[in-house]
């Protein structure tokens, strides 16, 4: 119910976002992705699109991954100024606007306001048991990890919060870190 309350109130905002990635640059509005959910299902991750669209982007995500995969690392490093990204895409990345439309995976019951982040089906592959134990909730837009370390903490950090989160779970954690999030987010945090 709130998340359908919020899409109604937020619709004004999402179309002129809309209207604005589209008039910067070719390309759809929405990225989605294929991420990992509770108990390990499948949902597609949608958020607005803050990138360029271009064969050479896809070429060099790929390539990051597949170094990640050759290392045994995790997690995608985060990489600042990257040229990838659109005027449009950097203010919304630094409000965490982009973030918005994962509302719709919340009104779908793929996701939930507070819980870890969802996780890419590669880093899935190589989680350990530990690791997995984030998936025994629905992911959320925001989670204890985002609001206690910067985005550039590392893999292990981010589990142990997660792991954390997910056993003090309450309803008072829960509003502790959407009030935490709320100056991360108007400040911004990337």
């Amino acid at each position: 119910m709130i998340s359908l309350v919020f899409l109604i109130v937020c619709a004004p905002l999402i179309i002129i976002i809309s209207f604005a990635i589209k008039l910067e640059s070719p390309g759809p509005v929405f990225y989605r992705q294929k991420r990992i959910g509770k108990n390990g299902k499948h949902f597609f991750f949608i958020r607005f699109r803050a990138m360029y669209v271009s064969p050479d982007s896809l070429k060099y995500f790929s390539k990051i991954q597949n170094a990640l995969n050759e290392s045994g690392y995790k997690r995608m490093p985060f990489i600042k100024d990257d040229i990838r990204v659109t005027q449009v895409g950097k203010f919304l990345r630094r409000l965490s606007l982009d973030e918005l439309p994962q509302i719709l995976c919340i009104f779908r019951g793929d996701m939930s306001l507070v819980g870890p982040r969802p996780a890419l089906l590669y880093e899935w592959k190589m989680y350990t048991e530990k690791e997995r134990m984030r998936v025994l909730v629905k992911p959320g837009i925001t989670g204890l990890w985002q609001v206690s370390h910067s985005m550039t903490s590392n893999f292990e950090d981010m589990i142990n919060l997660d792991i954390q989160y997910i056993r003090r779970r309450s309803i008072i954690l829960d509003l502790k870190i959407l009030l935490k999030t709320i100056p991360l987010a108007l400040f911004g945090h990337r």
